[in-house]
């Protein structure tokens, strides 16, 4: 029989009951938490990734990520199997090729039929006096530039798992959060300026400033307060156990 409250369950529900992913990738974000909705909701992002909207590729920067109007003009399918195949485009009048590696061409020319235009994004390149993007982040229609956000954060991965794949499992994980009782002090909260455990845990996921990342944040803060306040708990109870066991030992 668990001793654990039911409130607490969702937590440690296993990995298998996130949708849209199957057994391999279970055993991927495994080599990263713990084999719980808990532990992939504490794998938090370390670093920030920004993408820039332009019009020309004549603003663009190397090695940053960009989100560019692009109208297809042709395809070049690779000729070996180790050949990357090629989409050219036009951003603002220069040329932009996207590459791709291992790809569908049936599939390639579904997203990016030629003479249509379409919005990317990905991390610029400069290679033999080209533009590249290789492996855009984003092909969508102008409509849904929205669908692209302006940030995202970024997490440790492991070989094989991407990084979209991780952040959709744990968006899932962080819906299935249960509002807790509050255990904290209420005078400290409101000195502390400090949101719910669940909301500080939200926000961890969806930072919007590189600051968002400093310890003394107040997400940072009021979860290392409630890692502190657990572990003086678990230890209190630990100490009155064995107090309790010596106890009726010396009372035999």
């Amino acid at each position: 029989m668990s001793l654990r409250p039911k409130i607490l369950y969702p937590l440690f529900s296993s990995l298998n009951n996130i949708p849209g992913i199957g057994p391999r990738t279970t055993k991927l974000i495994e080599k990263i938490t713990a084999p719980n909705l808990f532990g992939l909701c504490k794998h938090l992002p370390t670093n920030l990734l920004t993408r820039k909207r332009i019009i020309k590729l004549s603003f663009a920067e190397k090695d940053k990520f960009i989100i560019l109007p692009v109208e297809v003009v042709s395809h070049k399918p690779s000729r070996r199997k180790n050949m990357p195949y090629k989409v050219v485009c036009l951003g603002g009048g220069v040329e932009l090729e996207l590459v791709f590696f291992n790809a569908k061409s049936d599939y390639l020319e579904e997203i990016l039929p030629i003479n249509k235009k379409k919005i990317v994004s990905g991390k610029i390149d400069f290679f033999r006096r080209k533009y590249q993007i290789i492996h855009p982040d984003y092909v969508v229609d102008s409509r849904n530039i929205g669908t692209i956000p302006s940030s995202e954060p970024i997490y440790p991965l492991t070989k094989g798992l991407t990084q979209r794949l991780l952040r959709k499992s744990i968006i899932w994980s962080l819906e299935q959060l249960p509002d807790l009782p509050e255990w904290v002090d209420t005078d400290l909260i409101e000195a502390q300026k400090w949101s719910s455990w669940r909301q500080s845990l939200i926000k961890l996921h969806n930072v919007n400033f590189h600051s968002d990342f400093y310890l003394s944040s107040s997400s940072r803060t009021r979860l290392a307060y409630d890692e502190l306040l657990a572990n003086q708990l678990a230890i209190s109870i630990i100490r009155s156990d064995i107090k309790t066991h010596i106890g009726k030992k010396n009372y035999k």
